[in-house]
């Protein structure tokens, strides 16, 4: 099988953005406008798009790729093993959903051959590390300790295997909130047997101002809004490998477009990487998202191949589901 890998460096700003391509053979560069490919993806944010619209984002966002690459994109055979990476190095950028690219014969995050994922600044687990290490908050909403530990059962089940360990902060430090997350991580940094990834399986909600926060537990047990740029301070200096927002996200996709400014603030002072849901889902569909990424790191994988793991993962209960 013929293997390609392309590296896309994307910087600028939606009007005046250049892609730079990168291949063993050749560095091709090309601009273009993304104002067509912005203004949709901001009126999908105000209502449930339909597939058409989406289509047409994904389009806009191709078209977008220098002719030679799209060129490359479009003679390949089943035969052809094509990886495309991202390195998005605006943010004004970064919060366009770049997965949905469309060649018009089908999305690429969902053809056959072709691998498509941002890159991230992860590595691979270290040899003297033993399993990867997963710190778990999920608040008791309403005092139900008994939706939360069937949460909890969900998540457990789906990682029952060697090479990763979870620990769940409510076990750890009596409630899920910001302080026991700052105890915790500090805790575990100075036994010598630090976490490489926080698992915040929390509600992702939002307010008039469209800024995101999660909904924790404060020291009472009662409901806490934690906006990231709190959530940045208790867990700055810890560095983690990778910081996943595994709660469900609001119905409405602006919240979650917002959150990604900050959850780059949140990579920059605390973690490796940070992965945001772009869209809601379930919580059957976020577990089976997270398990596959955190088994994909301990088995070695970076995080951005462990992120097209599991995205292969979604994929596939997808495919399961609609043939039963």
């Amino acid at each position: 099988m013929a293997h390609t890998e392309i590296d896309l460096i994307i910087t600028g700003i939606e009007n005046a953005c250049t892609v730079t391509a990168i291949t063993a053979d050749a560095t091709v560069s090309g601009t273009a406008n993304l104002s067509v490919a912005a203004y949709l993806h901001a009126a999908q944010t105000r209502a449930a798009p339909e597939h058409g619209a989406i289509e047409a984002l994904g389009r806009a966002l191709f078209l977008a790729l220098p002719d030679d690459v799209q060129g490359l994109i479009l003679r390949r055979t089943p035969a052809t093993d094509l990886h495309l990476r991202l390195d998005i190095q605006s943010m004004a950028l970064a919060t366009l959903p770049w997965e949905y690219m469309h060649d018009g014969q089908a999305f690429l995050a969902l053809a056959p051959g072709v691998v498509l994922a941002r890159r991230l600044d992860g590595e691979p687990l270290g040899q003297d590390g033993g399993a990867l290490r997963v710190l778990v908050v999920i608040p008791a909403l309403e005092g139900d300790e008994e939706a939360r530990k069937a949460e909890k059962g969900r998540l457990t089940a789906r990682l029952a295997q060697a090479g990763v360990r979870v620990d769940f902060l409510d076990e750890r430090g009596g409630r899920s909130s910001l302080a026991a997350i700052q105890r915790e991580l500090r805790r575990s940094r100075s036994t010598g047997d630090p976490y490489h990834v926080l698992h915040l399986a929390c509600p992702l909600e939002d307010d008039d101002t469209q800024l995101p926060y999660l909904i924790l537990e404060n020291e009472e047990g009662a409901r806490q809004r934690a906006v990231v740029d709190q959530l940045k301070w208790c867990a700055a200096e810890h560095r983690l490998r990778l910081v996943v927002f595994g709660g469900l996200a609001p119905a409405r996709p602006p919240a979650v477009a917002t959150t990604l400014p900050a959850a780059a603030e949140l990579a920059q002072v605390c973690a490796e990487a940070v992965v945001v849901p772009r869209f809601p889902m379930e919580a059957d569909a976020l577990n089976l998202f997270s398990a596959e990424l955190y088994l994909a790191m301990a088995d070695g994988y970076a995080v951005d191949h462990a992120v097209v793991e599991a995205r292969r993962a979604l994929i596939r209960e997808a495919g399961e589901q609609s043939a039963g």
